[in-house]
């Protein structure tokens, strides 16, 4: 398994669906690193189900991606794979791989299935997760109104 350095700041709260750290940053990166922003933004009215994700990278727990939030991933050039997991939902993977210096944004999506369960007179819509790399172009626009998560 790979050593990484994670430059992690958390803040999140038990059933809470929104992240209240500091608004999104750009972090400078060394020539000896690598950057991810792994991000969703606002939760959005396709989104059926408001629990949010547990995210993994290389089969560690970083923590839970709360809506409209992100985590900034420094890490050692290379190989990685992430992971992101509900409970009782399929598991989202993407592998990425980073030379010296570069920049990734990965972006956590849901998408309906097209699948409605009707349940004690309840209509439920399935929806399937995602891990989409996203251009720093798109990215920019998206992240810019997320917040930072930070571990307590």
């Amino acid at each position: 398994m790979k050593k990484f350095l994670l430059t992690l700041v958390t803040f999140s709260f038990i059933g809470c669906t929104t992240a209240n750290g500091p608004s999104f940053t750009k972090m400078a990166v060394t020539d000896d690193e690598a950057l991810i922003y792994v991000y969703t933004p606002e939760r959005g009215a396709r989104t059926t189900i408001p629990i949010p994700p547990s995210i993994s990278l290389n089969d560690e727990e970083i923590g839970t991606l709360e809506f409209n939030s992100y985590y900034a991933l420094k890490i050692t050039p290379g190989d990685h794979v992430l992971t992101a997991q509900k409970v009782r939902g399929n598991l989202a993977t993407i592998q990425v791989t980073l030379q010296p210096g570069d920049v990734k944004y990965i972006k956590y999506v849901e998408e309906a299935t097209g699948n409605v369960k009707h349940i004690n007179g309840a209509t439920q819509q399935s929806v399937r997760s995602a891990l989409v790399e996203q251009s720093s172009e798109l990215a920019d626009r998206e992240i810019i109104n997320t917040k930072l998560l930070s571990q307590l």
